[in-house]
């Protein structure tokens, strides 16, 4: 006979995804009502925390080069490290770092490449050497080595305002 196929992913990364959406419930005695009621409050909480994590994510997608949608981008950001904070997301929150990250590398290697050229950077492209893109820049990373602080993520403080520095920098 053949196995039937269970419902749990099989694959190592989708095992490893499982695990890291996994909330960490505080190791206590309780009672059975009590269980199920935590059961049922894991359960109808993970995925709405799921589907909130997505949207803030596209949203940094989609608004991220886009120097008329900075104030929204940065805002996203700003509200999506709040809710790591108060939800006390860790996993979120060091992705959301590494997306922050990649996005102003990203931006500034394609300014660099216009500047390298000697080329004028397009309108419809951030530029992060103007004051209100340095400013809301400046702004997001303070407000991440704030979270970050409060988090206990050490390593993610120090990321930020070494980034900080780079910004004040050039």
């Amino acid at each position: 006979t053949t196995p039937a196929p269970s419902a749990t992913p099989t694959t190592s990364a989708a095992i490893k995804e499982e695990e890291e959406h996994e909330e960490e419930l505080p190791e206590e005695d309780v009672g059975p009502e009590e269980a199920s009621m935590k059961t049922a409050e894991r359960t109808t909480l993970k995925p709405t925390q799921r589907f909130l994590w997505e949207s803030y994510k596209t949203i940094l997608e989609v608004t991220k080069n886009n120097p008329k949608l900075l104030s929204i981008y940065h805002d996203t950001a700003r509200k999506t490290m709040s809710w790591c904070v108060a939800l006390q997301r860790k996993n979120e929150f060091r992705r959301l770092c590494d997306i922050l990250a990649t996005h102003l590398t990203s931006a500034r290697k394609i300014a660099d490449s216009y500047v390298e050229q000697g080329l004028p950077l397009p309108g419809h492209l951030l530029d992060l050497n103007s004051p209100d893109a340095l400013q809301a820049t400046l702004e997001t990373r303070f407000a991440q080595y704030s979270s970050a602080a409060e988090l206990e993520m050490w390593q993610s403080a120090y990321t930020s305002m070494s980034a900080v520095w780079t910004l004040m920098a050039k």
